[in-house]
């Protein structure tokens, strides 16, 4: 197994965890107002497994597309769109259960409320551009 190959396996099982840490999140929030034992959970699984598993996806990413010169590629350049339009909406989840630990009459911006579909959007336009290259 040659390192590359390693780093790749690495990148896909952080991105699989932080794709899904997000759809739990983005589940928990679509009801509205959850009570406080989920937002903590949530909260909790966020910082413990989403977190980093988002910080392994950017690292291993980076060092991948730099070590496959794949930098002045359309398809990169277009998942990179993809993955930072999934680093906003993780931030805006995050901060939006940290505001409901805060003040429990907080409620979810409507882009929180409907985050799911946005996530899976994302998802399919990543693995498009990534198996495919197409551009």
């Amino acid at each position: 197994m040659t390192p590359l190959l390693l780093l790749k396996a690495i990148h896909l099982m952080a991105a699989i965890l932080w794709t899904g840490g997000m759809l739990v999140l983005a589940l928990g929030l679509c009801c509205g107002r959850p009570a406080e034992p989920l937002i903590t959970r949530l909260r909790a699984w966020d910082q413990a497994i989403t977190v980093p598993a988002m910080v392994v996806v950017w690292a291993a990413g980076i060092a991948i597309a730099s070590l496959g010169g794949w930098f002045p590629d359309g398809w990169l350049l277009v998942k990179l769109v993809a993955v930072m339009v999934l680093s906003g909406l993780h931030g805006l989840l995050a901060g939006t259960l940290r505001r409901m630990l805060v003040d429990r009459a907080h409620l979810p911006p409507g882009l929180a409320r409907h985050a799911a579909p946005a996530v899976v959007i994302c998802i399919a336009v990543i693995v498009l551009m990534a198996v495919l290259k197409p551009l």
